[in-house]
This record gives structure tokens, sequence and C-alpha cells, in this order.
């Protein structure tokens, strides 16, 4: 019987409606999969029917993983530890989110042929990424979501600090929320 990361295991016995062992057939079948707290994603490339991907906290993330998923439609990776975006390119997705992780380069975003939803708030990206990427990518027909300059300076700043969180905004009008990847979110109200 093949051993699945704990988390994996959760959100495959949510979907399929039954624990391990999974057939062959049911881990193709599944097209929604909201996984949290993962180590190891290796077990979603047998899910090759995906449409809907939720990752919350985990980490590691690569995106060879989802090589074999040619029906993902949306991709959410959030709160975790994603660092590059190389090889997003073939993805046919109409969503892609990725708020409050580590990624800098979202030049790999270029690559992209659909025109997608794309949500990179809470991210230490490079200056170049936010100057210049960014808005290439809505030229080129993309809704874009990104952290206001001000957030994302005090991202990088707070990263470049070795201090690796996310500073994004909360719900009141002056309220902050720091989050670091898998760990729960904090907030500072008036940070």
């Amino acid at each position: 019987m093949k051993v699945y990361d704990p988390a994996i295991s959760v959100a495959l016995s949510d979907a399929i409606g039954h624990g391990p062992p999974y057939s062959s057939s049911e881990l193709t079948s599944v097209t929604d999969l909201a996984v949290k707290y993962s180590t190891d994603l290796s077990a979603v490339g047998s899910c090759t029917h995906l449409e809907i991907a939720i990752f919350i906290g985990c980490d590691p993330i690569s995106f060879e993983i989802f090589n074999t998923l040619r029906t993902l439609k949306s991709l959410i990776i959030q709160d975790g530890g994603l660092r590059v975006l190389c090889g997003l390119g073939r993805l046919g997705a109409q969503k892609l989110a990725f708020p409050r992780n580590f990624i800098e380069d979202l030049s790999p975003l270029l690559e992209l042929k659909q025109p997608c939803e794309i949500d990179v708030t809470g991210n230490p990206l490079s200056e170049d990424s936010y100057c210049n990427v960014l808005p290439e990518l809505s030229r080129r027909g993309h809704r874009v979501k990104a952290s206001g300059e001000l957030l994302w300076k005090v991202t990088k700043r707070l990263h470049s600090e070795g201090v690796p969180v996310c500073c994004y905004r909360g719900r009141g009008p002056n309220e902050y929320r720091l989050c670091r990847p898998r760990t729960f979110l904090d907030c500072f109200a008036g940070l």
C-alpha cells in the first residue's frame, strides 16, 4: 500500500470518499483537491483530471508535479513556500493565485498563452517584477492583482533583513497582517 503525506491522505479521502488505498481510477477521477500543510505533493500528479487545486501552507512546491495536469483550470498556492514559477507557462489554467509566498521573479508568467487571472499579493517581488513585469502582464490582457507599493516595499524590506514574512492589508482600514509560510496568520492591527 502506498504511503501518502498525511495532509494529502486527508485531502484525497475528502475528494474520493474513503481513506487509502486508492485505485488509479479513483485518483484520476479527482477534479477538485484542497490540501493544507503538506510537505510532499508528489501524489497530486496522479490526479490527472484535476481542474481546481488549492494548496495552503504547503512547502516545498515544484511545478514539476503539475506537468501531467492538462485539465487544470485554477491553481491556488497560498501562505506557502513557493519561490519559483518556472514551468508555469505550460499550464492552461485560467486562474493562478499565489498570495503570500516568497516569489521574487514573475518573468515566467510572461510565457502564459491564455488570458489569466493572476494574484501575487504579499510576495517580495523584485523591482523588475513589480515595476515592469506586472504592467506587461496587464498590457497582455491578464487580470493582475498585486500588493500596493507600500505593502510590497515592506514585504521586500522584511525579506532583505532576513525576516521571512509577507505583509498584507487586513479587513480594517488600519489593519495589516503578517504571514509566514506553514504557520497560521498573525494579525497586527495598526502595524
